[in-house]
């Protein structure tokens, strides 16, 4: 009895597993953001992990079709909060929903965009 309970919680928990650490092929595939400012040496935060200044170039998860399988956010911060600069942040849906999107080539920031000006 124990034995079917234990198989019964154990193959959904390990399916899961399965699909999510692999493409169907049994592939991982990446793609490379090349992330860059106005003027150079932002700092850049992924997901909330602060990884370099600008300019740089991201490795991230992709689908086969190169979309974002995670949803992915990036920010980037004027150095020293610098006069007339601001922070920029960029949002990502991930390929399971109905914006998914496709990992674009490039990322660039312009730090002296207001973005409350739209």
């Amino acid at each position: 009895m124990t034995t079917k309970i234990l198989r019964i919680m154990f193959l959904p928990i390990l399916a899961t597993f399965v699909l999510a650490g692999c493409a169907a092929d049994g592939q991982k595939y990446t793609r490379t953001i090349a992330v860059s400012s106005t003027p150079s040496g932002a700092e850049i935060v992924v997901n909330g992990m602060p990884v370099a200044k600008t300019p740089l170039a991201i490795e991230v998860e992709a689908t086969k079709s190169g979309h974002f399988i995670n949803r992915f956010e990036i920010i980037a911060r004027p150095l020293n909060d610098a006069e007339g600069q601001y922070i920029q942040v960029k949002s990502f849906a991930p390929y399971s929903t109905k914006d998914a999107a496709k990992i674009p080539e490039k990322i660039e920031f312009d730090m002296r965009a207001n973005p409350r000006a739209n």
